[in-house]
């Protein structure tokens, strides 16, 4: 059963399969924009937990419910890490990975600017990814891989830690939406310019 939260300023309900039924016109538009954003979080969350599925974590396959991280993982405080973002398509020919081999390619490639030692080969990662693919059952997909240190220790220094190795797939439809594919997406040019930064590499996917 839900447990009751406090979800609009003094007013209470239930989030959760037995929402309590709120008037909503009696509410102001800044109390329906919170609860709107409310329901969509719990709707999120619980698509999350009820996902299925695999991801590959260091060799193996583990549950998607099951492939959690130490809270002190040293990425997850210091930001040093590395990713992929790769797509695959369905085509009339099957399932087709968008340039897999350079996706990898510069994962290691960010690994090795950023000093980090990836503890698989190339072709490890790479047929990794295909399977994780396949291993899921999905005709389209968006493939993440990530490596990052490990929660041995904590400070600047990233030395003598591990670097464990994921990477997970699902479906991910349009980035910006269906309708973009066929009728297009309206875009501008910012007048704001990123800072510059000289003292860094330019050709690396950190997680930063």
């Amino acid at each position: 059963m839900s447990a009751a939260k406090e979800t609009l300023d003094g007013a209470s309900g239930l989030i959760g399969e037995e929402e309590e039924q709120i008037d909503e016109s009696k509410l102001s538009w800044r109390e329906r924009r919170k609860l709107n954003k409310q329901r969509k979080a719990e709707a999120k969350k619980r698509k999350a937990a009820e996902k299925d599925g695999v991801i590959w974590m260091d060799g193996k396959n583990v549950d998607w419910r099951d492939a959690n991280v130490h809270v002190l993982t040293h990425s997850l405080h210091y930001g040093v890490g590395v990713f992929e973002g790769i797509r695959a398509y369905e085509t009339s020919s099957g399932t087709a990975i968008f340039r897999l081999d350079d996706h990898v390619k510069r994962l290691f490639q960010s690994a090795h600017i950023l000093g980090m030692k990836i503890p698989f080969s190339f072709e490890t990662i790479r047929d990794a990814c295909v399977n994780s693919v396949k291993d899921n059952n999905l005709d389209s997909a968006y493939i993440r891989p990530i490596a990052y240190y490990g929660s041995e220790g904590m400070g600047l220094h990233a030395s003598d830690l591990s670097v464990p190795v994921s990477i997970a797939s699902w479906f991910w439809g349009a980035y910006l939406g269906d309708e973009g594919l066929s009728k297009g997406v309206d875009i501008c040019l910012s007048p704001f310019e990123k800072e510059v930064k000289i003292v860094s590499y330019g050709r690396k996917n950190e997680a930063e």
